[in-house]
């Protein structure tokens, strides 16, 4: 009987062909767009990295809740306190960044990378996929210059050899020897190419110098909070040891927390929640579909009942046909999802997600399929029983005509009443985040970020402070570059806003009078920067002076601070002269002047900043700035001449334009209004043609009624307002419940906007007159047709 209600079903499928794509169409535009969400959200949340027993795996940062800083990298010197103090997590380790200029074979090529301590690979129960991981005597001082590569520049640059363990490679002008191949899974938790041995030299080290990640594993047995107390005591006797370390205790954050951030997490649940909503209104949809077409079959279902076919017989094979349609969408759903995962990987910006191996895996193909029938069922179980619990002897005595009207009117009603009320809810967290990026791309970033052309520099040399050939190169690199023609002013920097150089913060203590509390201090932003960097990126000079190549590490230390600084510490006194102790080294420094405010790391973030002079330090690696007259590509031929110049072994890297990195920052929150816009789009469609299918629907069931009035004097314009009345009735009920369900849970949304609140008035109030106008031109062409009925035509129907 099954195989029979089957091939049934699969004829009437084929009866109706128009309707069936509809479902369809309708079910893989849901299922597709719900899996490709899930995928990610499976990859991000669900999925276990890939680690060995990563529930056991933590971070372990550093913090300072007086200077309100939860988490914080680690202090090498610290990091080796812990170690002798036998800390109890097993498999301590740490990670530094670096990167490398590789020579030798073929163009030079600069590469990121780290060092890593030899408990790196232990800690995360991974293995080298060639060769072997670095050794304990291998972190000493003077060791031997070895070195790993990533798995990806091996296949890249050396076609995965498999010879090349062993071999050497010229890194920053140095033969080292590859001991081994990274797998991907390390660059996870330290992006890059290259890795070396984590060397800490304690008498060149600083305690307070924060430059490392700690990582390691939980001891079996043990929960987070357990070894949580256990730091502290480690941190508490360090602290004793080191009277400077005492505002520093220890914090433990899970893997999972640390790389997928609680933030990045909350966005991935609003969209799979968005999603969901659009399936549900296609569901409810469909459901409508479904019930329209089962009460048309009313009479051939009282016959075959009346012929002895059991009511479950009628509701299975109602729900056989169900399936076989959702599964249909559902198959070319899974299509589309895979399609749209692989042109989504190719097109994103880089960094936008930590885990970028996204995909469709079993998970995600069991989750879409049993997505598929779940969506049949639900929109299949309800017009299955409403069909079966028909009176057969009132069908068959009405002539064959059915007798829906009240009986089945109100599912009808209330599946439209919940679609209305899902696309007015996702259309207000599409229309807040819409409005939020909107204001977030209209932010001052405060310089000018036009015609400006960036890239990096890594001078090997420059990772001793004592050598001067790095300033001497860049003393000469700026003016050699702003001799370039088209090339109007050039500048070199730690890290140009929003791009991918060294960050770092440092907490400082004012001198003297001041806004803040006696001994108090806070952590304030960084960079290095050239004199004419201020120039060169447009950035205001409110008082004072820049830097001059006088400003070396033999003059006295001066700083230049933002407005923003100047305000928190001094308010609106003069501030020039006045000094601030630095934590991290205690030297003092003296502000000599101030420039205005800019956006550094992200647009919705503008934080104090201070600036130091690059002719008394330098990191190894630097970004260079150059100002351009005209188009910023059309100079880079010029760049790469001139500094072969001066160094032809020295490769440029990241070469982006300032309006790209400013556009990458931005691809997070525009990432998420799109898709977001996406879902609300297709919801708002789906929902408007549920409206117009209830209605039409009516229309239909009641034309006889509809004679009947019309050939005893009923106006047609009193018709028209009586099927508006009651169409948009139901569609001001829907939108009001979801407008105050988008109110209720506007929480959830506060972290994801900028510039607006989660319960901004004018999106509410938008929203409504929108869903309101598309319900009432929906309502109005099945009313006007019920208008032009004509009553002879209807009532010899009768």
């Amino acid at each position: 009987m099954l195989i029979d209600d089957l091939r049934y079903s699969l004829r009437m499928l084929r009866k109706s062909p128009l309707a069936s794509g509809a479902i369809v169409l309708t079910v893989a535009l849901a299922v597709g767009a719900t899996t490709a969400v899930f995928s990610v959200f499976n990859a991000l949340v669900l999925r276990p990295l890939p680690y060995y027993q990563p529930e056991r795996l933590v971070w372990v940062a550093e913090r300072n809740d007086r200077l309100n800083l939860p988490t914080f990298t680690t202090s090498g010197l610290n990091f080796r306190s812990w170690q002798a103090d036998f800390a109890p997590i097993d498999s301590l380790a740490a990670i530094g960044f670096a990167s490398y200029n590789l020579s030798g074979d073929g163009e030079p090529e600069q590469l990121t990378g780290g060092t890593l301590s030899a408990g790196v690979f232990p800690a995360l129960g991974i293995a080298p996929l060639a060769g072997r991981a670095f050794s304990v005597d291998e972190e000493q001082i003077g060791g031997a210059p070895v070195a790993m590569i990533g798995e990806a520049l091996w296949r890249r640059r050396f076609g995965a050899d498999p010879n090349l363990v062993g071999r050497s490679l010229t890194l920053d002008g140095i033969p080292h020897t590859v001991v081994g191949i990274a797998p991907i899974a390390l660059t996870l938790i330290s992006p890059g190419d290259v890795w070396k041995p984590l060397v800490i030299d304690p008498t060149k080290e600083k305690r307070l110098a924060h430059t490392l990640t700690a990582i390691g594993r939980l001891p079996s047995g043990q929960t987070v909070q357990q070894s949580q107390s256990a730091m502290d005591a480690v941190a508490a006797h360090v602290g004793q040891q080191f009277p400077e370390t005492k505002d520093w205790g220890i914090r433990l954050v899970p893997f999972p927390q640390w790389i997928v951030p609680d933030a990045l997490r909350t966005l991935v649940s609003v969209l799979l929640a968005a999603v969901f909503c659009v399936l549900l209104i296609a569901a409810a949809n469909i459901a409508n579909l479904m019930l329209a077409r089962s009460l048309a079959r009313e009479a051939e279902v009282a016959v075959r009942t009346a012929l002895g076919a059991s009511r479950v017989r009628v509701v299975r094979q109602s729900l056989i046909e169900s399936l076989l349609l959702s599964l249909s969408g559902g198959i070319v759903g899974i299509a589309l999802a895979f399609a749209s995962l692989r042109w989504a990987v190719y097109a994103m910006p880089p960094n936008v997600l930590p885990i970028t191996d996204i995909g469709i895996d079993s998970h995600v193909l069991g989750f879409a399929l049993l997505l598929s029938v779940v969506t049949g069922l639900v929109f299949g179980i309800g017009p299955a029983l409403q069909v079966a619990r028909a009176h057969s002897a009132s069908i068959l005595r009405a002539g064959g005509r059915g007798t829906t009207g009240a009986t089945h009117t109100w599912l009808r009603k209330g599946l439209l009443v919940i679609e209305l009320a899902l696309a007015a809810a996702l259309l207000v967290v599409a229309g807040l985040l819409i409005r939020s990026l909107d204001r977030l791309e209209a932010v001052d970033l405060g310089f000018q970020p036009d015609h400006l052309l960036t890239f990096q520099l890594s001078l090997p040399a420059a990772r001793d402070p004592a050598d001067a050939r790095p300033f001497v190169f860049y003393r000469d690199l700026v003016p050699a570059l702003a001799s370039v023609p088209g090339i109007t002013a050039a500048a070199i920097t730690s890290g140009v806003p929003f791009g991918a150089g060294t960050y770092s913060a440092t907490p400082v203590r004012p001198n003297g009078a001041s806004l803040l509390a006696a001994d108090d201090a806070l952590t304030v932003d960084w960079r290095l920067a050239s004199p004419d960097f201020f120039r060169t990126f447009g950035i205001p000079l409110l008082r004072g002076r820049t830097f001059t190549e006088a400003d070396d590490a033999r003059a006295p230390l001066v700083m230049i601070v933002s407005r923003s600084m100047a305000l928190k510490f001094w308010g609106t006194e003069d501030v020039l002269g006045h000094t601030v102790h630095r934590l991290g080294d205690g030297k003092d420094l003296t502000v000599v002047g101030v420039v205005g405010d800019i956006r550094l790391t992200a647009l919705n973030q503008q934080a104090p900043t201070m600036y130091y002079s690059s002719a008394s330090r330098l990191w190894p690696l630097m970004d260079v700035a150059v100002r351009t007259s005209g188009d910023s590509a059309s100079v880079i031929a010029d760049v790469r001449a001139r500094i072969r110049t001066l160094d032809a072994s020295l490769p440029l890297a990241n070469v982006r334009t300032m309006n790209e990195w400013v556009a990458n920052s931005g691809a997070q929150p525009r990432l998420n209004a799109d898709l977001l816009a996406i879902f609300a789009a297709l919801a708002l469609v789906i929902a408007a043609l549920g409206v117009y299918g209830v209605l039409a629907h009516a229309v239909g069931q009641r034309t006889g009624e509809i004679g009947v009035r019309m050939a005893l004097g009923a106006q047609s314009q009193r018709l028209v307002g009586q099927f508006l009345r009651e169409g948009l009735g139901l569609a001001g009920l829907g939108i009001a419940l979801g407008l105050l369900a988008a109110l209720l849970s506007s929480s959830v949304l506060e972290g994801l906007v900028f510039g607006v609140t989660a319960r901004d008035a004018a999106t509410y109030v938008l929203v409504g007159i929108l869903l309101a106008i598309i319900s009432a031109v929906a309502c109005a062409i099945p009313a006007r047709r019920a208008a032009r009925v004509d009553p002879v035509v209807a009532l010899r129907g009768e």
